[in-house]
């Protein structure tokens, strides 16, 4: 069945889905390439300048023009690798790696504003949850309250039912937060998409049978069930899963080489918690550690996500590295924003994406009967795990997290000559929005 959220996504997807064929002729050095029908260019790398940038969307924006393909999705660079500063401008350096989604202007604008907010002490970092309405909570824990024998026939499907009904009476709220960050922003779909897809995997629902190699919390529940110790407890289970950092103290942690930075290592991990509801219908931390079978589960999709690099889950990555890379920029304060006007303050003409105020709420339920070796006992165990999820990117930026060498990686060297050919010369004035090379 698809939902309304389902066709958003997919509509999302299909924007995110394009090629990257190398098309055409190369073009002039520091040209970008002109747009072709199948967006492709020649070239393993992509650097933006947020001067070149700036002086590119504001004149678009007095044309009353639209931004063009090329532009929008940044030159193809898809994932964040480090930044040069140099004479008062930031150049972003990009890889380009086809097997990941695109990245797009959007994006950029989107982190580098929060991250400039921030920085004058207003908001926090990007983030974005799937929560459960209090009244939901409420109806459920009135619908587990009662007394049912699911070992009779037909009970244990209606009180699942029951709380299916209950769980989706008001659906799950969408919530998107962090300073500037627009509810209809790509950031605020990639944090979505993401954590739905999560949740798919985790209760294996009928939406999603879950990942190749990744059991789904409600099959690792019965399979511990199937074993000589084993419960028939019924009832719902309670769980938050969610995405950040996943090593807060340690990462993200840079290289720098003179007024060239590189991004080392910053790892997007999934992390969990077992949850309980207050009397004011919210949930919270339920404490006493979390169960086993919880913490497997969230171990083996950061495991999955750090090896496929692409759909949902993969282009989380690609934004943590940006927002991380932003955020090192602020630190060493490599950019004067008052040099970056429209940047800081005005949204070009980009079409945004529109978000629903809430989702329907993702169940699942699985029963197991299992008789007894003698044939005198039957125990029936009804799994009805209720997944609540989330994305935090806040992150740490201190100057512990810098390390310093003497020789600058080659593709930093390379983007400064093609803005410099003689070497000596400072970077022109007039350089363009993004260059390949």
């Amino acid at each position: 069945m698809t939902t309304p959220f389902d066709s958003r996504r997919s509509a999302l997807r299909c924007l995110l889905a394009c090629a990257f064929a190398a098309v055409g002729p190369p073009a002039a050095a520091g040209q970008p390439r002109p747009a072709t029908n199948a967006i492709g260019w020649e070239g393993e790398r992509v650097a933006v300048s947020l001067r070149g940038l700036e002086r590119a969307l504001a004149g678009l924006h007095a044309a009353r023009k639209p931004v063009p393909p090329d532009l929008e999705q940044l030159g193809g660079g898809n994932w964040p690798e480090g930044f040069i500063e140099e004479g008062g401008d930031l150049i972003l350096i990009f890889q380009r790696q086809p097997q990941r989604e695109p990245m797009h202007l959007d994006e950029l604008l989107v982190l580098y504003r929060n991250v400039l907010l921030r920085s004058r002490g207003s908001g926090g970092a990007p983030h974005c949850s799937l929560d459960p309405q209090p009244e939901s909570l409420r109806a459920v824990e009135r619908v587990s309250a009662t007394r049912v024998d699911i070992s009779q026939p037909g009970h244990a499907e209606r009180f699942a039912a029951a709380l299916e009904k209950a769980w989706n009476a008001k659906g799950q709220q969408v919530l998107v937060g962090g300073a500037g960050v627009a509810r209809e922003s790509l950031s605020a779909h990639r944090c979505i998409v993401a954590d739905y897809d999560m949740k798919k995997h985790v209760q294996a629902s009928s939406k999603s049978e879950g990942l190749d190699g990744v059991p789904s919390l409600i099959d690792r529940l019965l399979d511990e069930a199937r074993g000589p110790s084993g419960n028939a407890a019924a009832g719902p289970s309670m769980a938050r899963f969610w995405f950040r950092i996943s090593d807060y103290d340690r990462q993200p942690s840079f290289t720098v080489t003179g007024n060239t930075v590189t991004l080392d290592k910053l790892d997007v991990a999934v992390f969990t918690e077992r949850q309980v509801v207050n009397r004011d219908g919210r949930t919270r931390d339920a404490g006493g550690g979390n169960h086993p079978l919880m913490l497997a589960m969230a171990a083996d999709l950061s495991r999955f996500m750090s090896a496929h690099p692409q759909g949902s889950y993969g282009s989380l990555d690609q934004s943590y590295r940006l927002l991380a890379l932003l955020q090192a920029a602020a630190f060493r304060r490599s950019v004067d924003s008052a040099q970056l006007p429209f940047i800081a303050q005005h949204q070009p003409e980009i079409a945004r994406r529109p978000m629903p105020a809430a989702l329907p709420g993702l169940v699942n339920y699985k029963l197991l009967r299992r008789e007894s070796r003698s044939g005198d006992t039957i125990t029936t165990r009804l799994d009805f795990p209720l997944v609540m999820g989330g994305g935090d990117m806040d992150m740490k930026i201190e100057a512990d997290k810098f390390s310093s060498t003497r020789t600058a990686p080659p593709t930093m060297t390379t983007a400064l000559r093609r803005l410099r050919p003689t070497g000596s010369v400072p970077l022109r004035v007039d350089a363009p929005a993004y260059w390949i090379y």
